[in-house]
């Protein structure tokens, strides 16, 4: 379900990039927008995605709302375990943002460069 929800997010920010760009002005600055707004949607990414996971972790590692017992050891390590889960998710976040978004980043950038 996760990964059919990133998939449609991925096609609605294309869409809306696509469809948002005003060629009725110049070129080159309905790139540069573009160039913008996907820049924006990618800094999204990087936090929410990372931050999501880890909240999520730490939601069924601790179960929030029904703990028992704390056992301290355990909690530490548990606890621990959050930073490593949100690098690694950020580190998985920037390769699928590089192979989603980086060729059509470069071919904007490329437009605006051929123009200016």
């Amino acid at each position: 379900i996760g990964l059919a929800f990133c998939l449609f997010i991925h096609y609605r920010i294309k869409y809306r990039l696509l469809n948002k760009i005003n060629f009725d002005i110049d070129l080159r600055n309905a790139a540069q927008t573009a160039i913008k707004r996907l820049s924006k949607f990618i800094s999204i990414y990087l936090w929410i995605i990372p931050s999501s996971v880890s909240a999520l972790y730490l939601y069924t590692q601790f179960r929030l709302f029904e703990v028992t017992s704390w056992q301290w050891g355990e909690t530490l390590f548990r606890f621990s375990l959050v930073i490593p889960i949100a690098v690694i998710t950020l580190l998985i976040t920037r390769g699928l943002i590089r192979i989603m978004y980086q060729r059509h980043l470069r071919a904007l950038k490329h437009i605006v460069n051929d123009l200016g």
